[in-house]
């Protein structure tokens, strides 16, 4: 009972994390409470494999480990963006494609990207990936 407790507090950390940053949006950079609730839950399956060895247990440190790596490459490599590249652009760089886009201004009325282009001596683009 103790070894599927602890290794539901890994299995739960991961699942947790994925559930707040869908559906509640709290977004972390490195999420460490996720981290610690696994490390401890994977140093309890340790500490009873070295009280009494069985092989369910070996296989549940085995896989709690696994997913712990998993969640570490994952939040290290895929959930994280770059913030300090930034990429200027010198000229003209907007295609036909873009010019044609249709922005909403603030009053309401619709405008082409292009006819701002054409208007302002410099333009600045932002995409912003976001949840709304």
């Amino acid at each position: 009972m103790k070894t599927a407790l602890s290794l539901l507090l890994v299995v739960f950390s991961f699942i947790s994390y994925f559930i707040l940053s869908k559906y509640v949006s709290i977004n972390q950079y490195h999420p460490m409470l996720h981290y610690l609730d696994m490390l401890v839950g994977v140093g309890l399956l340790i500490r009873m494999i070295k009280t009494q060895f069985t092989k369910s247990r070996l296989v549940a440190m085995c896989f709690g480990l696994f997913v712990v790596g998993l969640f570490a490459f994952y939040t290290n490599s895929f959930s994280n963006y770059d913030n300090n590249r930034v990429t200027i652009a010198d000229g003209d760089v907007i295609s036909e494609q873009m010019r044609d886009v249709t922005l909403a201004s603030n009053t309401g009325e619709k405008i082409a990207l292009g006819s701002i282009l054409d208007k302002d001596t410099a333009t600045l683009v932002v995409f912003v990936r976001a949840e709304w």
